[in-house]
């Protein structure tokens, strides 16, 4: 069974850009990768997904439930978004990081119970900041403070995490760590998570994740496992430049080079 299906989705802005006739099914426990170029419909898909646009036809369904039969508070605590730029506030790490529990307690609530603070502090040791907990979010550094925002996403237990270009500002050993606990994460014996992530890096994406959604122009060109999607015709067709693929030498997995003239 799906966590999550999409089916023939249209979406976007009236008068202006949409996605259309989307079609998607995504397993738990998998880490599907959302590529394409620039305004190929990208982060419009992952908007939908969240909540942020309303479907103009189709539908999008978690689980056994269409989204739109969720409310605000349960999809809150369902999914979880990580964006490629946050806004650092002048509280702790661990207090930003603690601001994702609050989907799972009513309105006007502002104490931590003791589960919710190993929570937190599971959170906090996933992506390695422990020595950081205190220090407050507009002291750290651009990639200490996109790994809390992760932390403070994995924070909410949800059971699908978006990845909106979450690593597009990170140096090479941030996005190697992300993805890398991304993938444990998926592969988690026990509660699995699943995850959407909006990647620029081809090759990246074909390392990290189990299924690729290739767009263009709004529309979906290609879906499959990365030896499927990734092919010379099709990043060529699609972005309109020569590329090589060539396997990597430890994984095997197809590597994107561009073709030098």
């Amino acid at each position: 069974m799906s966590l999550l299906s999409i089916s023939h989705l249209s979406s976007g802005y009236a008068g202006g850009f949409t996605i259309r006739d989307v079609c998607l099914e995504v397993k738990p426990g998998t880490v599907v990768g959302i590529i394409g170029p620039n305004g190929s419909g990208k982060s419009t898909l992952l908007s939908t997904v969240m909540g942020d646009l309303s479907p103009m036809g189709g539908s999008i369904s978690l689980g056994e439930k269409d989204l739109k039969q969720l409310s605000r508070r349960e999809r809150a605590c369902a999914i979880s978004v990580v964006s490629q730029m946050i806004d650092p506030i002048a509280i702790t790490l661990r207090d930003y990081v603690a601001m994702g529990r609050l989907p799972h307690h009513p309105p006007l609530y502002y104490f931590e119970s003791s589960a919710d603070q190993e929570v937190v502090d599971r959170s906090i040791r996933l992506v390695g900041l422990e020595s950081l907990a205190d220090r407050y979010m507009t002291e750290l550094s651009g990639g200490e403070q996109q790994m809390g925002a992760i932390a403070q996403a994995l924070c909410v237990e949800p059971r699908l995490l978006l990845l909106d270009e979450a690593t597009a500002h990170l140096d090479i050993t941030h996005t190697v760590r992300v993805l890398s606990l991304v993938r444990s994460l998926a592969q988690a014996k026990v509660r699995p998570l699943t995850i959407i992530a909006v990647l620029h890096d081809l090759t990246m994406a074909s390392e990290y994740c189990d299924y690729l959604v290739l767009m263009r122009k709004g529309q979906v060109y290609a879906q499959g496992n990365p030896e499927e999607v990734l092919t010379e015709d099709h990043i060529g067709e699609v972005y309109r430049m020569p590329v090589s693929i060539t396997p990597h030498p430890i994984s095997g997995r197809p590597m994107v080079l561009p073709r030098m003239a």
